[in-house]
């Protein structure tokens, strides 16, 4: 089994974490953003919030 874990370009990430940002106006939480948006990225939400 492989160990390592998957490793996004870091435009992808850039682009995730302005998502988050974006959508963190329209909920009372930053991780109520994050799962909102995890979906949409095709990513687990704790991935994204890290």
């Amino acid at each position: 089994m492989n160990n390592k874990s998957k490793r996004f370009p870091p435009e992808f990430r850039e682009r995730a974490a302005r998502m988050v940002l974006e959508e963190e106006k329209n909920h009372p939480s930053r991780w109520s953003a994050v799962m909102v948006i995890a979906p949409k990225l095709d990513i687990h939400p704790d991935t994204l919030s890290k």
